[in-house]
């Protein structure tokens, strides 16, 4: 993925101070996998099924320094959307 650092919007990170363009969403999932072995002894895995009430959202971190700084989408959304001008409006 190439970033254009001229025009796409982004945020500071609280923690390390970081320019950041794009986060990193973790997700906790349940999922069970087919374990099969092979004739070399590796195993591979198959995912046989996915607990659809897992934690469909996770959170939302720094990928510099891994600090979570959004815990919804929608707090990451807001994360990178300018401050609107207080006198906007206003007449």
């Amino acid at each position: 993925m190439e970033i254009n650092k001229d025009i796409t919007p982004y945020v500071t990170c609280p923690k390390c101070h970081a320019r950041i363009y794009y986060l990193i969403e973790t997700e906790r999932l349940y999922v069970t996998f087919d374990v099969i072995p092979d004739s070399q002894g590796y195993l591979h895995y198959d995912v046989a099924y996915i607990d659809p009430h897992s934690d469909s959202e996770g959170d939302y971190h720094c990928p510099k320094c891994d600090a979570v700084l959004a815990k919804n989408g929608d707090e990451a959304i807001a994360l990178f959307q300018k401050p609107k001008d207080k006198k906007e409006g206003i007449k």
